[in-house]
């Protein structure tokens, strides 16, 4: 267990505290490119963003358990058994690669709580969800959305 203390740094304390816990508790710990593999199933991979991360443990509780369910049904099931109210195609939109090559944008919806992702390729099928928000609205932001699909063109190891 790492025996570090910063002090007065409270972003420091609280990033230390967050792998205490992931490398004490058998948690997410697989990184790559700012992406963590949250879930594995036998499906897929369900890797989030460090802002997903962020957004996600600012949620409310009954939101987080909620996602949580919905991650473990995806990880082992993919979208079987999973309606709109919680897994819903939110269009195709460009990934910025040339040849207009589009992206298949989805959401997985708690009450408040929203992750953004897109399957990515692999030997295992992979998840990705590199945004997430607490809604204040009931449309979907389209910014966010393309942001999400573009997303998935700069990502190498899918």
């Amino acid at each position: 267990m790492i025996k570090y203390s910063s002090g007065n740094n409270a972003l420091v304390d609280s990033i230390l505290a967050w792998f205490r816990y992931t490398l004490t508790s058998g948690g997410h710990c697989n990184l790559r490119d700012g992406y963590e593999r949250v879930a594995t199933g036998g499906f897929c991979e369900v890797w989030f963003s460090g802002d997903t991360l962020s957004v996600y443990q600012q949620a409310p509780p009954k939101d987080r358990a909620r996602i949580d369910r919905i991650i473990d049904n995806l990880s082992e099931r993919g979208p079987t058994g999973l309606n709109d109210q919680m897994f819903k195609s939110e269009g195709k939109f460009s990934n910025g690669q040339a040849g207009g090559s589009k992206t298949a944008v989805y959401a997985l919806k708690s009450y408040q709580l929203r992750v953004y992702a897109f399957w990515g390729s692999g030997k295992k099928g992979q998840l990705i969800c590199p945004e997430a928000c607490i809604k204040k609205q009931n449309k979907a932001d389209n910014k966010q959305l393309q942001r999400v699909a573009k997303e998935s063109g700069k990502l190498k190891w899918l």
